[in-house]
């Protein structure tokens, strides 16, 4: 295979080869590059994602690496905190609706219904599942979906990086927003990724360091400012880190070391391009990935676009800047009626004034003219003002979908007509988050369990597969809120379909002879989210038919036996000497 068929997959990774065969650069020079290109890609996002910060996710944003554990006060623009609010029910409601962790959100399976239920496969499949969910279980992954959500739903781009663990199997790296920059394949698909963070000198040795074949600590990774601060006891020093994940241009499967792998994965010092104490290029780390380790959802984006273009927190963002706006303005006139500015005769310039309740302060009328007086009347009704902002509030809400994931709650007070109605009207406002939902599948979901299922079998969590399924590829089933919601549109037409065949079976008996009585059972607790293990599969279904048939065959025989006797008892008393019926049968027989 040549090079320029493995690169096929991303454009960056083409310019990158493209690069390598014009010139003499290094690797790290042609990455430089690279990372350049990226940098001026992002930068018009930039001072929107700042804003959209400011006033949703103040703590969400890290555009300079040195601003890692500084924790000076950044909520300053929110005096109104129900942008805050929105966005936390969103995040919260995407978690539990998508991925909850109360209940089994996906499954394993072959695509093929009748191959699941195989008794080897299926408990292969059942292993599988069971397994998955512990991983699931043991590691971060639930700590770290809501807070990708909240990003998506906010800044309508999130990166999260889901790697080996030797503790836990499995774990899951949140990216703010600001500190990593992307690029997609000729496909839309982001395929590389960069980021920038600061590292101590400690840090750097636990994560990047090894022992050497004497027992002693091996510094050929790093640059001799990390050996000489280690060496001054300064373990805390901060040392800024790059890690590049990209589509590797030497990639062949056919080959099984880490520089033929699909993606190459580096992590270096940033701030330093000299050689590393091994006099090789600078490189903390480098190895090779079987698939993108990193997942980066986009709520929506436009044509080419790298970076999300729409989301909740870009459409509430002009109606949350005038609540701001309007808290500060009311705020400004009850304190103006409370505490208003005061005018007086310059008589008073030496007098002692208070203005605490229940305290007096003596004047003198001269010329008509009484003491203090407000300087201007302030007559604004706060009430119009209240009910303004509450306006803008509802606004948010819609744009975060507050009013989907508090349907029930938000009803409080009005009463549907019946259950059915309820579940009709909650399925038709999850049907709103349709395109959320899909975009989350292709780009969250799918790659998180294509990632499992590579790091699953390292850590001994991939059963053996029987024959049968040996190289099959497996279809990813989600099972969620909001996948069953989906799947529930179609049962209001099923029932609707039976209602009719039920209606016209009554003068036209032949019109059930239409219906497949068992797939018509399986589709419909398919789309009503009925657990497999309740429906027999068609071979028990037809196993117990066969015994049911059996068994009626033998009652019926069983039945017959007594009048069988009887008749028998008849014919032994029948008079054969005789000319009669049965005396000349027997004879012609």
């Amino acid at each position: 295979m040549g090079w320029l068929g493995r690169v096929r997959g991303g454009a960056i990774a083409f310019w990158v080869a493209s690069s390598y065969m014009r010139t003499n650069e290094t690797r790290r020079q042609r990455q430089t590059k690279l990372i350049n290109q990226l940098k001026l890609t992002r930068l018009s996002y930039e001072p929107h994602w700042r804003e959209l910060g400011e006033h949703f996710a103040p703590r969400r944003t890290r555009f300079f690496a040195q601003d890692q554990n500084r924790g000076d006060k950044r909520h300053s623009k929110i005096i109104n905190e129900h942008g805050m609010l929105a966005a936390r029910t969103l995040r919260s409601g995407m978690h539990a609706g998508i991925s909850s962790p109360a209940r089994p959100w996906r499954k394993l399976s072959t695509g093929d219904p009748d191959l699941d239920e195989v008794g080897a496969v299926k408990d292969w499949l059942s292993h599988l599942n069971r397994n998955m969910r512990t991983l699931d279980n043991k590691s971060n992954l639930y700590k770290a979906l809501p807070t990708l959500y909240g990003d998506i739903g906010v800044f309508s781009t999130a990166a999260m990086g889901v790697f080996e663990d030797e503790q836990d199997g499995m774990r899951c790296y949140n990216f703010p927003v600001g500190s990593y920059w992307l690029a997609c394949n000729n496909r839309n698909v982001v395929d590389t990724f960069y980021r920038e963070y600061q590292l101590t000198v400690r840090q750097i040795v636990m994560e990047y360091g090894k022992l050497s074949a004497s027992g002693a600590a091996d510094w050929a990774n790093f640059s001799p400012s990390i050996k000489h601060a280690w060496d001054r006891g300064n373990y805390e020093q901060a040392i800024m880190v790059g890690h590049l994940i990209y589509p590797n241009v030497d990639y062949n499967p056919k080959m099984l070391d880490a520089k033929f792998k699909k993606f190459s994965s580096c992590a270096f010092e940033t701030a330093s391009t000299q050689h590393s104490m091994g006099g090789g290029e600078l490189f903390l780390r480098e190895s090779g990935l079987n698939s993108f380790r990193i997942l980066a959802p986009r709520w929506e984006v436009t044509g080419e676009d790298v970076y999300g273009t729409a989301c909740p927190g870009m459409d509430a963002l002009g109606s949350t800047k005038q609540v701001q706006h309007e808290e500060k303005q009311k705020s400004k006139a009850i304190d103006k009626q409370l505490n208003p500015a005061l005018k007086g005769p310059p008589s008073m310039r030496n007098q002692r004034v208070s203005l605490i309740s229940g305290d007096i302060t003596l004047v003198d009328e001269r010329d008509g003219k009484s003491g203090l007086s407000p300087i201007h009347e302030t007559n604004v009704n706060i009430g119009d003002v209240r009910e303004d902002i509450q306006e803008k509030e509802i606004r948010i809400d819609r744009a975060f979908f507050v009013d989907v994931m508090l349907a029930i709650t938000n009803k409080q007070g009005i009463q549907p007509l019946n259950e059915a109605e309820l579940a009709q009207r909650y399925e038709e406002k999850l049907l709103m988050l349709g395109p959320m939902y899909e975009s989350v599948k292709d780009e969250v979901l799918d790659p998180l369990t294509l990632i499992q299922l590579e790091i699953m079998p390292g850590i001994g969590l991939f059963p053996e597969p029987p024959e049968e399924v040996r190289r099959m590829p497996l279809k990813y089933v989600y099972e969620s809120v909001m996948a069953k919601a989906q799947k529930l549109v179609g049962v209001a037409g099923t029932e609707r379909f039976f209602s009719f065949v039920g209606n016209a079976a009554g003068a036209f008996p032949q019109a059930l002879d239409k219906i497949n009585i068992d797939e018509a059972i399986d589709e419909y607790g398919d789309m009503m989210g009925v657990s497999p293990k309740i429906i027999l599969t068609a071979e028990q279904a037809a196993t117990l038919r066969q015994q049911k048939a059996d068994k009626a065959a033998q009652q019926q025989a069983a039945a017959a036996i007594p009048e069988l006797a009887k008749s028998a008892e008849l014919l032994s008393r029948s008079d054969l000497s005789t000319d009669n019926g049965l005396s000349r049968l027997l004879a012609g027989a």
